[in-house]
């Protein structure tokens, strides 16, 4: 005896597979975007780091020279 379901079956897990594999897709693309845009990220890091050390740098200057002066 046929299963009288098994084309619908057949049909849903057909659309699965589908619409996994795309979304497989999908989620690959967003990766290599996200790791694209972290390496883009990285100089800005690298630049903000630099300028707090020169900020630091530049109050411990102003404080021993006694050249800090208050807010404007």
């Amino acid at each position: 005896m046929e299963n009288p379901y098994e084309k619908q079956h057949n049909a849903l897990l057909s659309r699965i597979v589908t619409n996994v594999s795309k979304l497989n897709k999908s989620i690959t693309d967003l990766n290599e975007r996200l790791e694209t845009l972290n390496k883009e990220n990285d100089d800005v890091a690298a630049v903000a780091q630099m300028w707090g050390s020169y900020d630091n740098s530049v109050q411990i200057h102003l404080e021993s020279t006694k050249s800090l002066s208050g807010p404007l």
